[in-house]
């Protein structure tokens, strides 16, 4: 570490390199990790990993709130996030190389879920715009994240029901 930092002293552009190069080597792991982004051509996630930016969230912070528009489709990169429903039930957690925000992105409506970090969090950030352009457009990774949203959203609407059922339930026993 010590003679690393010295090198770094004497030629600032070799913390620049490594830099780069650290950066491009996490963006392609974490590309060759998501289920839904391994399948682009090299071509396009050469594309993609210059659109990415990161984002960083603390124990307990609420990166997506459910029943709000989401501006971006989210790649874990470290760390792991829990995804709950206004139910309070949990949707199974999301750990590194996971997408979430891509159903308020496909439906251009509200997420579905609240995300929440469960530690520190590192994610990678993909506007709406570069999702629908460099994602959406390859017809392996369109059809791929079509059905993690469909599953996502039968969930949803699977607790939306026991929610209301529950709620009309408990109307029922006042009258």
């Amino acid at each position: 570490r010590d003679a690393m930092a010295n090198v770094v002293t004497k030629h600032p552009r070799v913390k620049q390199m490594l830099i780069q190069f650290y950066r491009e080597r996490l963006l392609a792991n974490a590309l060759r990790a998501s289920p839904l982004l391994r399948a682009l051509p090299e071509a396009d996630k050469k594309a993609l990993s210059t659109s990415f930016r990161p984002g960083a969230y603390p124990d307990g912070a609420t990166i997506i709130q459910e029943g709000q528009p989401s501006e971006f489709v989210q790649l874990v990169l470290r760390g792991t996030c829990a995804a709950s429903h206004r139910s309070g039930e949990r949707y199974p957690d999301l750990r590194e190389g996971d997408l979430f925000g891509e159903v308020s992105m496909l439906t251009n409506g509200v997420a579905t879920a609240t995300v929440t970090a469960l530690g520190p969090v590192l994610t990678l950030k993909l506007s709406a715009q570069d999702f629908k352009a460099r994602v959406l457009q390859d017809s392996a990774a369109m059809l791929a994240v079509k059905k993690l949203a469909q599953a996502r959203l039968a969930r949803t609407a699977k607790l939306d029901a026991q929610t209301l059922e529950e709620a009309d339930l408990v109307e029922d026993t006042r009258v």
